[in-house]
């Protein structure tokens, strides 16, 4: 289970530019959380609070 979660923070992390532009549309806020000290678990509570965001990462 840990070894699956960190191949989906991997994942997310590759494409969370472009997952983030999808949902918010707001490249600021975008810029600004990919500055930010807490980008990791800012992935972390993304995919545990959206099941769908995390099947679109499995399945990309």
């Amino acid at each position: 289970m840990t070894r699956l979660l960190n191949i989906s923070i991997s994942l997310a992390k590759k494409y969370f530019v472009r997952l983030k532009v999808l949902y918010t549309k707001d490249k600021l806020k975008l810029r600004a959380m990919l500055v930010s000290n807490n980008f990791e678990s800012q992935i972390r509570n993304q995919l545990s609070n959206d099941t769908m965001l995390w099947l679109w990462l499995w399945h990309t």
